[in-house]
């Protein structure tokens, strides 16, 4: 009787062997697999930082000046107003802003 389960154990200590080499190496292959789309998602990343920036170089300028134009309009706005009213382009302005939070359109 000590036979068969002494071969049962023999079997089994070698399929087990050959399950954790197998397991060694299929770990392997995944960590190896996990630094190659670390890798691949760092450049992925940087592409779209060189991609973000180079938009805001390219539409930041565009961006100020229609600030600007935006400024220029509505002090023009405020001065035609205060011709017309005869009230300062200060109080105008103040006025504009509280109209803004009291949530009306001016």
């Amino acid at each position: 009787m000590a036979e068969p389960i002494g071969s049962l154990r023999a079997v089994l200590e070698a399929e087990t062997a050959s399950w954790k080499r197998d397991l060694g190496k299929a770990t392997g292959q995944l960590r190896a697999s996990e630094k190659r789309m670390t890798r691949s998602l760092a450049n992925l990343r940087a592409g779209f930082q060189r991609v973000a920036s180079t938009i805001l170089i390219m539409a930041g300028p565009a961006v100020i000046g229609a600030l600007i134009k935006r400024q220029i309009a509505l002090g023009d706005q405020f001065a035609k107003m205060s011709v017309r009213t005869g009230v300062a382009i200060e109080s105008l302005s103040a006025w504009s802003f509280g109209a803004g939070l009291a949530g009306s359109s001016t």
